[in-house]
């Protein structure tokens, strides 16, 4: 005669199987990198070096501010970038912006192009702080993934020139090294 299994041995049996496939689930549709070894620390510095154009508007009482600067970055991003800005400043002196960064870079060794999508805050404008996100690469950074936060100041805000410090994670989108 067959003895059926008992239900708390046939729930362990289910758990035992379905845990690992959950956990399968979980690191897939993960935004976090799944492995840590892959990811990195990134710190360094960033400075404009000039105005490639500007075009100034008034909207109510704020003033928007559509700018492209070049740059120069240093640390684990290493090269030359274009920073297309969005900037609106309230009466205040307060203003909030989005920026799509293309930076001609080195990284670790490999080179290419990096494509952020930074939005962020300038203070009383001179204190910046925002977010960059990699939305895109080209060559041997096709695969590159990151975030990173930005803190700075407008060193000449005659002409809207940002500089500061970056500091974040990145890691590669699979494992093709």
């Amino acid at each position: 005669m067959k003895t059926q299994p008992s239900s708390s041995r046939t729930r362990n049996r289910t758990l035992k199987a379905t845990l690992p496939l959950v956990l399968l689930v979980i690191l897939a549709t993960s935004t976090v990198p799944a492995f840590a070894a892959k990811t990195f620390s990134a710190s360094g510095s960033f400075k404009d070096t000039e105005v490639l154009y500007s075009s100034v508007t008034l909207s109510g009482s704020n003033v928007i501010f559509d700018q492209t600067n070049a740059g120069i970055i240093k640390g684990t991003f290493s090269g030359q970038y274009v920073a297309y800005v969005h900037l609106t400043v309230d009466p205040t002196g307060d203003a909030v912006y989005q920026a799509l960064d293309v930076c001609t870079c080195t990284v670790g060794g490999k080179s290419g192009t990096l494509y952020f999508y930074e939005q962020g805050t300038i203070t009383k404008f001179v204190l910046l702080s925002s977010t960059a996100t990699i939305v895109g690469g080209t060559d041997q950074l096709a695969k590159l993934q990151g975030n990173i936060a930005l803190q700075g100041i407008v060193y000449d805000p005659l002409l809207g020139l940002t500089m500061g410090t970056y500091a974040g994670q990145i890691w590669r989108g699979s494992s093709d090294d």
